[in-house]
């Protein structure tokens, strides 16, 4: 886990700097947001996905398809609000 990375995506979407985020390496999964999510992608470069660095907000519906890592090997995606890293993400591996 890269500790600047997670802090990063914490603070972006007003979390605690040590809130639980979902690490993603080498590839990356497809996700579905159930809720108005809001959402920072940090770390590694992917293939499509959202923009790296800064909070992003999906509306309901919204599918995320995070590809292969085009620089580095990892990243992490937090979010705020729906509670969506627990048992509510359903990924399906690309």
């Amino acid at each position: 886990m890269d500790p600047v990375a997670l802090a990063l995506a914490n603070a972006l979407v007003g979390n605690p700097v040590h809130a639980a985020a979902l690490e993603i390496t080498i590839l990356g999964p497809e996700l579905r947001f159930e809720h108005v999510t809001l959402v920072a992608l940090c770390g590694a470069e992917f293939q499509g996905g959202l923009p790296r660095n800064r909070p992003v907000l999906l509306a309901p519906g919204t599918r995320l398809s995070i590809g292969r890592a085009a620089r580095g090997e990892g990243i992490r995606e937090r979010d705020r609000g729906a509670g969506v890293l627990r048992s509510r993400i359903r990924a399906r591996l690309g």
